[in-house]
């Protein structure tokens, strides 16, 4: 599955089309806590589908952030918030 996954990133990340690649770490079925850490490069810990499910939503919502791999983890920085972060290094 992952040398798939990968081979598709590549394919996509050659286009000219706008992409966001988003790698959640490990999956539960905790209840979201609607924190996460999110970013290019992160330490994987557990995070609740419902969390990622939230930050691919609100990723969605952010059109600054477009041409990147991003990591989501269990955090304690609200989703919004992590978004907005990164949106604002991105300008």
């Amino acid at each position: 599955y992952m040398v798939e996954k990968k081979k598709a990133e590549t394919q996509l990340v050659l286009t000219d089309l706008d992409w966001l690649i988003l790698r959640p770490s490990a999956l539960t079925n905790e209840p979201g806590t609607g924190e996460v850490d999110l970013g290019l490069a992160k330490v994987h810990t557990a995070i609740p589908r419902d969390d990622v499910a939230a930050t691919v939503i609100a990723l969605l919502r952010a059109p600054a952030l477009s041409r990147l791999i991003l990591e989501v983890t269990g955090g304690t920085v609200a989703i919004s918030v992590a978004i907005e972060a990164l949106s604002d290094a991105a300008a």
